[in-house]
């Protein structure tokens, strides 16, 4: 499935909100779908997990994933690809991805980008894409699936290789952090919990 918005919940939009939220007042969220068809839309991801072998969104311009999960257990994920536009401070980046097609099932992906550092970027010279990582080789998967990206997920709250990577990639290595330590565990559950309720537990720690 390929749709532009994502399910869950808007993490960036929803810190921003809250910024200055007294402690105790409940956070108020901001969710990418309206909430009926966001948790409609998610059990059906539940319900179809055997035959919907990935979902493709875009919209925050970051390379992410969210996991779907039943029962604690992922059944499904949605991929975030990285936008070409650097509207948000992403260096532009694409990927290209691998698959068997005999069983449709993804193999791997190799990401590639444009350093918009790089001092030919700030004249007329051509300037060359460049790989950024291929999945399973920069995160050790013997492929990309729900599987793999749940192993990576449970990774993201320490600070490991794992993470470093993740963080790195996630505004397509512009080298300033795309995601602040303070703010690592808001967006976390904004990846493993996609229902208003489930995500408000998460942050707090439930």
């Amino acid at each position: 499935m390929i749709y532009h918005i994502l399910p869950g919940i808007d993490v960036f939009t929803t810190l921003s909100k809250n910024k200055n939220t007294k402690p105790g007042v409940p956070m108020k969220l901001t969710m990418f779908w309206d909430s009926s068809y966001n948790r409609q839309f998610v059990d059906l991801l539940k319900q179809y997990a055997n035959t919907i072998v990935a979902s493709f969104a875009g919209h925050i311009h970051m390379d992410s994933f969210e996991l779907v999960q039943s029962k604690q257990t992922t059944v499904s994920f949605v991929h975030v690809t990285p936008a070409i536009t650097p509207k948000f401070g992403n260096n532009p980046g694409f990927e290209v991805f691998a698959y068997d097609k005999d069983t449709s099932a993804l193999n791997d992906y190799t990401a590639y980008w444009l350093d918009l550092s790089a001092a030919a970027t700030q004249t007329n010279t051509p300037v060359d894409w460049q790989k950024e990582y291929s999945f399973t080789e920069s995160y050790g998967q013997p492929a990309f699936s729900a599987g793999a990206l749940d192993s990576i997920s449970g990774q993201l709250l320490n600070n490991n290789s794992t993470s470093a990577k993740f963080l790195q990639y996630y505004n397509v290595s512009r080298g300033t952090p795309g995601i602040k330590e303070t703010q690592r565990r808001a967006y976390w559950c904004g990846m493993t919990n996609l229902i208003e309720a489930d995500y408000l537990s998460c942050v707090a720690g439930k």
